[in-house]
This record gives C-alpha cells, structure tokens and sequence, in this order.
C-alpha cells in the first residue's frame, strides 16, 4: 500500500535532492582541475558500463567508481566524505533501477562538459542527471508501466502524491 511507502519516496527524493546539490558542486569543480588522464579513465569506466553481460552488482561498482572519479577530482576532503555518506544511505546504489543507456549518455554529456572545463554546463549536467533518477527512485517497479501524469516544476507534493501521480 502507498501508506506504507511514503517515508521511503519522501525521503528518498530528499536524498536525490541533496545528492544533485552537492554532485554539482563536485562536477562544477572538477571542471577547472580535470586532466586528459582523468577523461581516459571516466570513459573507460562509462564503456565498460556497456557491457550487457555485467551483473547489478557490476553495473553499480563501476558506476560508483566514475562518480567518485570526478568527486576525487574535484579536490575537496570534505565533500568527498559526504558523498561517501551520501551514496551509503542508498539501499542499492543511487541509480539501481534506472536505465542504464540512460545513465551512459548522461555520463558521455557530462565527460564531455569535463573535457571542455565548462564547470557551468558540468554542474547542470549532473544536477539534472541526478534529478532524473527520482521518479525510478519513488515509483514502485510495479508501476513504472503506467503513463505519468504531469506534475509542477515546483511542487512540494507529499511522498503520497508523487508515488500516486507517477
């Protein structure tokens, strides 16, 4: 029943939400400071995510890996901790059920942003990938068939509306 949902939508998109926030940040500074070798190993790491063969498991280590690739990057102690906290209050990883192509273009756009030291459009980038992510975090896999129906910019829905509406 959603009732018994609720706490985990709400505060799963509050974990989504701090984690845009603060993945920006990161993605913003890693901008100024990436090197050529760093761009090698963040593809490297998104190719290998293509590999239809991988396990969930598999798929998450490497995904955990690219992202915390550009938080090392980005040069700052403190954040890193708090991605590391961040990423453990995830069940399964932050992007368990979203599509994987989707994921890979989302990583080429922002790897390219990177290797153009646009820390503005990496920032946007990484925000709205992970943003993008909310609705495969809230939407039981059983409704995730159904058409969505639209919701405002925004809103401050309840976790029952949005697992309702989506």
């Amino acid at each position: 029943s959603s009732t018994v949902r609720e706490p985990d939508a709400g505060a799963a998109q509050e974990r989504y939400q701090i984690r845009a926030a603060l993945e920006g940040l990161a993605s913003k500074l890693a901008a100024s400071k990436i090197t050529d070798e760093d761009l090698v190993q963040l593809n490297a790491y998104n190719e290998s995510l293509m590999d239809p063969s991988l396990t969930d498991v598999e798929v998450q280590e490497i995904n955990r890996q690219l992202h915390f690739h550009v938080y090392l990057v980005a040069g700052s102690p403190l954040l890193l901790s708090l991605m590391r906290l961040l990423w453990q209050s995830f069940p399964h990883g932050p992007q368990y059920h979203r599509p994987r192509e989707e994921s890979l273009a989302e990583h080429r756009q922002l790897i390219e942003a990177l290797g153009r030291h646009d820390s503005e459009a990496a920032q946007a980038i990484t925000h709205g990938h992970i943003i993008g992510a909310i609705p495969y975090a809230v939407t039981p896999p059983e409704n995730r068939g159904r058409p969505k129906q639209p919701r405002k910019q925004q809103s401050h829905a309840h976790a029952s509306e949005i697992v309702e509406g989506a």
